[in-house]
């Protein structure tokens, strides 16, 4: 799964998580955390990565295929 997502501001990227630019940080984000952490329960990958010339960061999550 991709998903792109433009931006009017810069976004920084620091260790494999988007940094708020809001001042009350601790009032968002939850949307990302609650996603990359059922990825990583279900043994899943996840990336993000900010491309500044087109003003976008990219989620990028794969999640292991159950073989029965």
């Amino acid at each position: 799964m991709c998903i792109d997502n433009t931006t009017a501001e810069p976004v920084a990227i620091r260790d494999n998580t988007v940094q708020t630019t809001k001042e009350d940080t601790l009032a968002h984000g939850y949307g990302l955390k609650n996603v990359t952490a059922m990825i990583e329960r279900s043994g899943g990958m996840y990336f993000i990565e900010y491309d500044a010339a087109d003003k976008k960061f990219r989620f990028t999550a794969s999640l292991p295929m159950k073989t029965e």
